[in-house]
């Protein structure tokens, strides 16, 4: 009975973080010198990843994505899939499903006193990893750029978004240590 009661609380948790992904990614602005928008997206995901685990951090993105893909405007700017994938920020939208799985296995399988740390900065790299990789494609319409090309899709795509995603990242690590009772002194 006991699984039966934790298996229905994971299953409410996971629709809650899609949920929360949707209203992360519709709190959002536009810096004026990059198409992408900066969103509380990275977050809701990376903070899915610490409370949620494996598998259902990726079923609560997978969910979130479905819903896209069902028409449904859930991406920044109220958009839906049609108009994510024609445009600039499919990548990311992968990215979240990328960390979701990877930040959680690490967090996990990984036994140092530093794995939220790592697990969280996993996962923000397949964000930008994805991101980045779509943007550079899309911009540049075919698979041949200079290197020149490269870093001025890194300055649109990456750059903007460190500091206000590491912010993001230690405040999903406070909360999670708050949440879990870990307290501020613990390393973890």
């Amino acid at each position: 009975m006991e699984q039966t009661v934790s298996l229905k609380v994971k299953i409410i948790f996971t629709i809650t973080f899609a949920f929360l992904t949707a209203l992360g990614a519709n709190c959002f602005f536009y810096l004026p010198f990059t198409p992408v928008p900066l969103t509380m997206q990275v977050f809701t995901v990376l903070l899915s990843s610490l409370i949620l685990g494996m598998p259902y951090a990726f079923y609560s993105q997978l969910m979130y994505v479905g819903l896209g893909f069902m028409g449904m405007g859930v991406f920044a700017g109220f958009n839906n899939s049609y108009t994510v994938l024609a445009g600039p920020t499919a990548g990311y939208v992968l990215g979240f499903l990328a960390a979701s799985f990877v930040s959680s296995y690490i967090f996990k399988n990984i036994s140092s006193p530093k794995r939220v740390w790592w697990a969280l900065m996993a996962g923000l790299l397949c964000i930008y990893s994805l991101g980045y990789i779509h943007i550079l494609f899309y911009v540049n319409r075919s698979i041949a750029f200079s290197s020149a090309e490269a870093a001025n899709v890194f300055k649109l795509a990456v750059l903007p978004f460190i500091v206000p995603d590491i912010i993001k990242i230690l405040l999903a690590a406070n909360i999670y240590k708050v949440l879990s009772g870990k307290g501020k002194n613990q390393d973890e």
